[in-house]
């Protein structure tokens, strides 16, 4: 108990030098704790398998079943009282909370891409997003002729881990040019039964209890690149939505592989397309310029969510939004969409990170 208290205690005490020195606190914390953590666990849990997370799981029910058979053979004389029970219980929230911080959380204090690469303020308007959207067009429709169904169909079966490796190898180039040290080799699993995200309105997560991203099962296969990189980005200490998913397409257009660059075009394209700073009026038009086999892929994408439903999806948004703007992420759920103004930053500022015809015409 009082190991406990002292544990609590000292985080505080962390967490307010973070505030006051984030900085100092940040660099020191993610180069000697956090990236020998994520050498150790990749070192040995990350060779395994299968997701930890279900040995996570189960060793979370075995421990209620343990209290559950504590409380029945109790000795009456050593029962707790109310409050102590009340005390113990909230004490254990803290320690959980405060572990969170410990093995990712204090990443939230670091500077995100933006102050990183201070990229300016965008101008970006409807015309440039349509304009954007039509000049991206012609490449989809070059990179979607260069593969087959097969290899997308790959993506979910023997082509995920050589997809996790690649991407893995690109990121791993391209985070220390943005200013995030990398060290191990983060983990993304496939989670069963299909939909047990998707069901909550999330196609990813990455949980820092066990140092490994997770992507659905049920995905559509194309969207299965640009996931991976995103979550893949969290493990490697990225906080901002916004800045994981643009490292997600940067990382996805370096590794030169079409189905990657492909899958990841076609999810900038959607973005660029759901973004309501342009008018409903042309979107129809866009459909219709494509090809037919784009147009299929963009149908498929579609119907796959409607298979899992959302559960709940107003709840979900306002506890997320929640815990997004308790970490400081001003924008909210709507640092996700940032990413197009991001890219649309570097394209005018970093455009060396860029392959060359990705706005040739664009500008």
């Amino acid at each position: 108990m009082r190991f406990r208290y002292l544990y609590v205690l000292f985080t505080i005490f962390c967490f307010i030098g973070f505030s006051v020195f984030p900085d100092f606190f940040s660099e020191t914390y993610h180069n000697y704790l956090f990236l020998p953590l994520r050498v150790v666990y990749d070192g040995t849990f990350g060779n395994l398998p299968f997701p930890v997370l279900y040995f996570l799981l189960l060793g979370v029910f075995g421990y209620f079943v343990f209290l559950m058979i504590k409380k029945e053979t109790k000795d009456t004389n050593k029962l707790l009282t109310g409050t102590q029970k009340m005390e113990n219980f909230i004490l254990k929230v803290f320690v959980f909370v405060t572990t969170f911080y410990w093995v990712w959380g204090f990443h939230y204090f670091q500077p995100n891409l933006k102050e990183r690469w201070n990229l300016a303020k965008t101008d970006m308007d409807s015309v440039y997003i349509q304009n954007r959207i039509e000049t991206l067009i012609p490449d989809l429709i070059r990179y979607r002729q260069m593969i087959s169904q097969a290899q997308i169909d790959s993506l979910k079966g023997g082509g995920f881990i050589v997809m996790e490796d690649a991407l893995r190898s690109q990121m791993t180039r391209l985070l220390p040019e943005m200013g995030w040290k990398t060290a191990g080799n983060v983990r993304i699993r496939k989670l069963q039964p299909e939909g047990v995200l998707l069901r909550l309105s999330t196609a990813g997560i990455y949980i820092p209890y066990v140092f490994e991203g997770h992507v659905d099962q049920g995905l559509h296969s194309l969207q299965l690149p640009f996931t991976v990189a995103h979550e893949m980005a969290h493990g490697y200490g990225v906080t901002d939505e916004g800045d994981c998913n643009t490292i997600a397409l940067l990382v996805c257009l370096q590794t030169e592989h079409p189905v990657y660059i492909y899958a990841s075009l076609l999810t900038y394209f959607r973005y660029l397309y759901f973004d309501p700073r342009w008018s409903d009026q042309n979107k129809s038009n866009i459909l219709t310029s494509l090809p037919d086999v784009i147009r299929t892929d963009l149908e498929n994408i579609k119907k796959q969510s409607f298979l899992f439903p959302d559960v709940f999806p107003a709840i979900r948004d306002i506890m997320y939004e929640t815990y997004l703007r308790l970490m400081g992420v001003e924008e909210g759920l709507q640092s996700y969409h940032s990413f197009v103004d991001k890219i649309y930053s570097i394209q005018k500022q970093k455009p060396e990170v860029l392959p060359e015809w990705f706005f040739q015409k664009s500008l």
